[in-house]
């Protein structure tokens, strides 16, 4: 049988993922009844192990319009009362009837509902922005030339493989070239000013680097015919380059006490989901959902 979800539970399951820890959750999940034994699919669980005992923390979802009513409030309790839920939350995207509220509170199980956004809760989340853009810069290089010191102040230009090996001024190998350029990528300045600047209609780069230093010493090349050391004193990179960037229109609100903004978009060829939320206590946090899109309730007719 197909696992069952609607957006409405997908939200809250990407929620509690996000806030979780080291709980484990899972959404669509088939616990056995203890009188039946039976598998009954639970929208949500949360399992922690608290002073060495297994706890099950279960929600029911509901993305119906109207209010939850006493009635789905009682055939909620009686499903979990013979599984091995140890705490019961049930969630509505509209909320609950006073009546469902005070019979859940009566029978011990916790609430909560979306509320929807206002503009309070869309600044403390994300700021004033409908959108939320993503951006991914790749990039592969395919030529390095470096410019090496010769002797009576002459210099040469020498087209360099990735294999090439550079030294120190006592000769010791201290790495590749293709290290010191993979170190010059992951230069926190380079990557954010190329990040910054890049667009989509961009297709290759061209990076110089000088003086080029390995872990902040200077490098050398061991010239062929001599094998003397050559100071290198400038390194380019030339190559392919890719920016992709996705959007993602948000839609904001209140998941019981968390202020939350989600949307949907293709990023990096796939569907994904993001999800920004802002708890009561702690950071607030961003996670991107690869291979995911929101499952859209069907319309009533």
């Amino acid at each position: 049988m197909p696992k069952r979800t609607n957006e409405f539970q997908q939200l809250v399951y990407l929620l509690k993922k996000q806030l979780a820890g080291d709980a484990m959750v899972t959404e669509s999940k088939f616990l056995r009844d203890r009188i039946s034994g039976l598998e009954t699919e639970v929208d949500i669980c949360i399992e922690v192990t608290t002073a060495g005992h297994g706890v099950i923390l279960s929600l029911e979802c509901t993305d119906e319009r109207r209010k939850a009513t006493i009635e789905w409030v009682r055939e909620m309790y009686g499903k979990h009362a013979s599984l091995p839920t140890n705490a019961l939350i049930l969630a509505s995207r509209s909320g609950f009837t006073k009546g469902a509220l005070a019979t859940a509170t009566g029978l011990g199980i916790a609430t909560m509902d979306l509320q929807h956004d206002d503009a309070e809760v869309v600044d403390r989340v994300l700021g004033s922005s409908g959108s939320l853009w993503g951006k991914v810069v790749e990039f592969r290089p395919t030529k390095v030339v470096v410019t090496v010191q010769l002797p009576e102040g002459k210099h040469e230009r020498v087209r360099a493989d990735d294999d090439i090996h550079v030294f120190n001024v006592s000769a010791e190998r201290v790495g590749t070239i293709r290290g010191c350029v993979e170190q010059a990528f992951q230069h926190d300045g380079l990557r954010r000013s190329v990040i910054r600047d890049a667009i989509p209609e961009h297709t290759s780069f061209v990076v110089e680097w000088e003086p080029p230093k390995f872990a902040n010493v200077a490098l050398y090349l061991q010239w062929d015919a001599t094998k003397e050391l050559r100071l290198i004193e400038h390194v380019r990179v030339e190559g392919t380059f890719r920016c992709v960037v996705s959007e993602f229109r948000l839609n904001h609100g209140k998941l019981g006490d968390v202020s939350i903004s989600w949307g949907t978009g293709i990023f990096l060829d796939q569907p994904a989901i993001l999800l920004a939320s802002r708890p009561r206590v702690g950071p607030p946090l961003l996670t991107l959902h690869l291979g995911q899109r929101i499952v859209k309730r069907e319309k009533r007719r």
